[in-house]
């Protein structure tokens, strides 16, 4: 895929990864991390992605996987200021 391609349906895939990151987090700050950063992979590796494969699950994949990165790097910082404040 392209640049232009990719810039084309970025748009589209960016409303569908938003609400990937919805469903998980239910916030919109959380969401909308989870949807800058899969956006910035999906950038990083279009020239890569084979057109002729569904991108919009690729995107999702994508999505759910920066979903579980944020929230496992939160739950780390919550367990080191508990241990501080203990």
């Amino acid at each position: 895929m392209t640049r232009p391609e990719f810039e084309h349906i970025a748009a589209q895939l960016r409303q569908r990864v938003l609400k990937v990151g919805l469903d998980f987090f239910g916030t919109k700050e959380d969401a909308e991390d989870a949807t800058q950063e899969t956006m910035v992979q999906l950038w990083r590796y279009c020239e890569h992605i084979d057109v002729e494969r569904n991108v919009e699950a690729l995107a999702v994949k994508v999505a759910k996987n920066c979903c579980v990165s944020i929230y496992r790097k939160q739950q780390r910082q919550k367990r080191k200021r508990a241990a501080i404040n203990n």
